[in-house]
């Protein structure tokens, strides 16, 4: 995304803001991130109220839930959601996201989760990882039928190892968002997430990424809600966002 989009975005929201109801260019733009983005959303979201003025609520939400209904939500439009390529796809099938208004924003890995306090693991590469998951005696992941891209691939990952058989009876499935709660409340000795997700989690420790070979990144994107408020200032969020971002930049770790 190239910073003249954001810059032309934001004349456009100067030039438009006047015509819009007091009341609804004093609210916050509310925005929907997948945890996998949300701390460099927040990060994001807190630079672009310093150069514009404008405020927005940022909020963590359950993606399976939330692609269901809250976009429709009677009384809580959302202004922007940042979800995974897929999910995004099956919104805009439902016609609950603006036509064109999808923009690349990140590409995430998938990382390997511990308990706080307990030794971390080897997974440098293909062997060790396969090694350490053999060792484990429950391995949390998103429940692939829950449409969670991170299960899936994790799936995929046994697979490729040769461990698939194995990893039934070890596997703890569940919704994405629960995954690292498993680590937190000891009923998983190890987890697979998307790396941003165990690397934010309290009482949880990053034991690294995937070994390239398996690595399989997952695709984030966003996109302004259909009965979006106030939908040009959410494009210009999203012009800035994708411009910090870019399509395959890291996000940001807090300072």
């Amino acid at each position: 995304m190239k910073p003249n989009r954001f810059l032309r975005l934001a004349l456009a929201l100067l030039l438009c803001g006047a015509l819009l109801p007091a009341a609804v260019r004093a609210a916050p733009l509310n925005v929907a991130s997948d945890a996998a983005l949300l701390q460099p959303v927040r990060q994001a979201a807190s630079r672009f109220t310093s150069r514009t003025g404008i405020a927005l609520s940022v909020h963590s939400v359950d993606m399976a839930r939330y692609a269901a209904h809250a976009i429709h939500a009677p009384g809580q439009p959302f202004d922007v959601v940042i979800v995974n390529a897929g999910r995004y796809a099956a919104l805009a099938r439902q016609h609950r996201v603006a036509p064109g208004s999808r923009t690349d924003l990140a590409r995430i890995g998938i990382g390997i989760g511990v308990p706080s306090g307990h030794p971390l693991p080897d997974v440098t590469t293909a062997a060790a990882l396969r090694r350490t998951l053999l060792a484990a005696h429950r391995v949390a992941l998103a429940d692939p039928g829950s449409d969670a891209p991170s299960g899936a691939n994790a799936l995929t990952l046994f697979d490729r190892l040769g461990i698939s058989e194995p990893m039934k009876a070890k596997a703890v499935l569940v919704s994405g968002p629960l995954v690292v709660t498993q680590l937190q409340v000891g009923k998983a000795d190890l987890a697979l997430a998307e790396s941003t997700v165990l690397q934010q989690a309290p009482g949880v420790q990053f034991a690294g990424p995937l070994p390239g070979a398996l690595q399989q990144p997952i695709s984030f994107v966003g996109g302004v809600g259909a009965r979006a408020r106030r939908p040009v200032a959410a494009r210009a969020f999203l012009a800035f966002l994708a411009a910090e971002l870019g399509p395959s930049a890291p996000p940001r770790k807090a300072p």
